[in-house]
C-alpha cells in the first residue's frame, strides 16, 4: 500500500478545481487529471508499506494531529514525468510543517 500524508478539499474547493480541470481539457491540455472525488494535496510521501500493523500505527498517529488550517494559496501548476498534474502552494500556514515533523 502506498502511503502519504495529504489534505483533502471541501466540496466548494473540489468544484473549483474541477472547473479548472475542465478549462484545461478545453485547451487540449496533455496530462493526467485526478478525478474530483480523489483530489488531495500531498504533504509527505511515506512510501510503500506492506505491514498492516505499521499502517494501523500511522492511522493512530494521525488521530492525534491538530486540525489543519483551512486556507492555502495555490499559484501555478505543472506535470510530473508520468503526466500527473500538480499545483504549487505559495502560501501555507507554518502549522502544517510543524504537525508533520
Amino acid at each position: 500500500m502506498r502511503l502519504f500524508y495529504a489534505l483533502t478539499f471541501d466540496d466548494a474547493a473540489q468544484e473549483e478545481i474541477a472547473q479548472f480541470q475542465e478549462a484545461l481539457r478545453a485547451q487540449r491540455f496533455r496530462g493526467r487529471l485526478v478525478r474530483q472525488d480523489n483530489l488531495h494535496l500531498t504533504l509527505d510521501f511515506i512510501g510503500e508499506v506492506k505491514d498492516d500493523a505499521k499502517v494501523e500505527i500511522l492511522k493512530q498517529q494521525l488521530l492525534g494531529l491538530p486540525d489543519m488550517p483551512n486556507t492555502l494559496t495555490l499559484a501555478g501548476f505543472g506535470r510530473f514525468k508520468q503526466g500527473l498534474v500538480w499545483a504549487r502552494v505559495v502560501e501555507a500556514p507554518s502549522s502544517i510543517n510543524c504537525s508533520l515533523n
